[in-house]
């Protein structure tokens, strides 16, 4: 609700409203005569004042910059969410909104001037504000101006608070002459609680066959000759293009591979069955590596000291020469175990030279 409108400008009427019908009346003066008419009293200025207020656009032309209005402020007191606010607004700073009262939990925080340290919000986003509070439309404005044909807040406002210098009273459903069909369909259709999103994607498919209609008209009268070329042009190319493709086909119909393809076929073949070879041969060798160290390890002299000792703790003395006899079959298996641990030495490190060869010639088939 609006409660109040008011001014700095020392002419103007202020205006208190009651909840209910308010009517505005012009009254002629006593003794007026038919010449002197009500125009002037203010009528039409009171509905420019609430769009004013409301977030309208203010131009140049607009009677609120003019020379003797733009210095002055006009507001208001009103219903905002669920508080009273004043809102204020000038010619002077037509792209600015004051406000006063309590903004807490709007969607939108006005900001603080930091000079006049007012509370004030931008005329773009005030009206995305009002949207919202008024009626529910989204208040981000980001998501919203990416999208086209959607229900705003000033045409929804403009349905009640009509000017009748745009005719906004000759049909319920257009609150202006020369506002355009899916205007209407979105507006009334978001009104009603019905689905806007249908006007707004019949508008879309409206656009696009505008769009086809004068593709095609341009296509009809060369004007699209400089992009893409003439009918004639578009006939050569295609022609050239159908002949090319022709001669590709023959080609790889008669695809053959050169005798010299074959034999590097044939070539990378023999390499990667014989690197595979050598690698077989690799894992065997290494595996025999593992299990040659691992009987050199093992290899041990047998313990004739264990057995003499034996023989002492029986009770039974040996001659002498049987303990000669002992030491010489100790030194005996000392040599075969010395000779077994040479030869599996051997055989460890001729393993790893075939693993080292192996591993050059696989770098050298690599290479190739």
């Amino acid at each position: 609700m609006i409660y109040s409108l008011s001014s700095d400008l020392p002419s103007f009427k202020g205006l208190a409203f009651q909840p209910g019908l308010n009517i505005l009346l012009a009254e002629k003066s006593v003794g007026a005569t038919d010449r002197q008419s009500r125009n002037g009293a203010g009528k039409t200025s009171l509905i420019e004042l609430i769009h004013f207020l409301f977030g309208a656009n203010a131009d140049k032309d607009s009677i609120f910059r003019s020379d003797a209005l733009a210095r002055f402020s006009f507001g208001g007191r009103i219903d905002l969410g669920s508080t009273i606010v004043e809102v204020s607004r000038s010619g002077a700073k037509p792209p600015q909104i004051c406000l006063l009262g309590d903004t807490l939990g709007w969607p939108i925080v006005p900001s603080v001037d930091a000079r006049s340290g007012d509370l004030v919000i931008s005329n773009e986003k005030w009206r995305v504000l009002l949207g919202a509070l008024l009626f529910r439309l989204n208040s981000s404005l980001d998501d919203d101006s990416t999208v086209r044909f959607r229900p705003t807040f000033r045409p929804l406002f403009s349905y009640f608070v009509r000017r009748e210098n745009s005719n906004g009273f000759i049909l319920p459903t257009q609150y202006s002459s020369k506002q355009q069909p899916w205007d209407q369909q979105v507006a009334i259709s978001y009104l009603l609680g019905l689905d806007s999103n249908v006007p707004q994607r019949f508008q879309e498919v409206r656009i696009r066959e505008r769009a086809m209609v004068e593709l095609r008209k341009a296509a009809k009268d060369g004007s699209l000759g400089g992009y893409f070329g003439t009918a004639a042009d578009l006939r050569t190319r295609l022609t050239i293009a159908d002949a090319k493709a022709r001669r590709m086909r023959e080609q790889i119909d008669t695809f053959n591979v050169v005798p010299e393809y074959s034999e590097m076929e044939q070539e990378g073949s023999r390499i990667t069955r014989e690197i595979s070879t050598l690698s077989d041969d690799n894992t065997a060798d290494r595996e025999l590596i593992l299990q040659l160290r691992a009987a050199i390890d093992s290899e041990l002299p047998p313990a004739t000291t264990s057995l003499d000792r034996l023989y002492r703790e029986a009770g039974v003395v040996l001659p002498g020469s049987v303990g000669r006899r002992f030491d010489e079959v100790e030194e005996f298996h000392q040599a075969i175990v010395q000779n077994r641990r040479s030869h599996l030495t051997s055989e460890v490190q001729a393993a790893d030279g075939r693993v080292q060869s192996r591993d050059r010639v696989r770098e050298r088939l690599d290479g190739r």
